[in-house]
């Protein structure tokens, strides 16, 4: 049996989500392990590994391939991305300039919800959203990656109140990646949007308060891997008087 097959077998035991699924069988094709055979080599296997550039992709592969085949193979620490993020009042601007994505955009921007909890309608309580769903790129509704309520701006949840939404998950990727392209900021993205909530409010917010509008299980995932403040940002607070 080669590896590839193996995966497709064990993969389909687990209690896992569909999409993990997805996402575990791509990682083995994507290493080309349908040209290997049982059992796997683990010194074979952390080679390949090595091959790949990005710090945080070699630990996505090293876990799905941990999980699938029981490989004894090193995972490493997720290392923080280093993010040059637009300020965030052009960030607001150029959302709002969207006749089609405004919504999706500001419930990112100014409440740090991830594409998919922005596709498919949150249930309201007060000033609260209550983040407990997503949809995903195959249009399939699961649940949250993390949950929890959200306090929103109150000019915000009043037209969130009223509004259904009606575009899918790769529909609205798109759209918000060409808005900022268009606006002259290439390499922007929707998750992005999540980080630059973070860092916007880090100066505004105890990190424990921005832990719980994160919904994030550790404070040090919310300031180390969220958090990106410039140099500007600095000398705005500490010279504000």
């Amino acid at each position: 049996m080669n590896a590839m097959e193996f995966a497709l077998t064990e993969i389909n035991k687990k209690t896992i989500k569909t999409s993990t699924k997805r996402e575990y069988l791509s990682i083995c094709k994507n290493l080309g392990l349908e040209n290997l055979e049982m059992p796997l080599n683990p010194q074979e296997i952390t080679q390949i590994l090595a091959g790949i550039y990005n710090d945080n992709s070699r630990r996505k592969c090293a876990i799905a391939l941990r999980s699938i085949y029981g490989l004894k193979i090193r995972i490493t620490s997720a290392s923080p991305a280093e993010l040059d993020l637009p300020r965030f009042e052009v960030l607001h601007e150029i959302i709002q300039s969207s006749r089609h994505y405004a919504m999706y955009g500001n419930l990112m921007l100014h409440c740090g919800m991830r594409i998919g909890e922005t596709v498919v309608k949150q249930p309201i309580k007060g000033n609260l959203i209550i983040v407990n769903r997503q949809r995903n790129g195959y249009n399939e509704v699961t649940s949250s990656k993390s949950s929890g309520p959200v306090v929103a701006p109150s000019w915000l949840l009043e037209s969130y109140s009223n509004w259904e939404p009606n575009h899918h998950y790769n529909t609205v990727y798109l759209g918000i990646t060409r808005l900022f392209r268009k606006n002259g900021y290439p390499s922007m993205t929707c998750h992005k949007l999540r980080h630059a909530y973070a860092s916007h409010y880090s100066q505004l917010l105890s990190p424990e308060a921005l832990r719980k509008q994160m919904r994030h299980r550790n404070v040090q995932t919310t300031m180390s891997y969220y958090v990106h403040v410039a140099e500007s940002d600095i000398k705005k607070v500490l010279f504000q008087n």
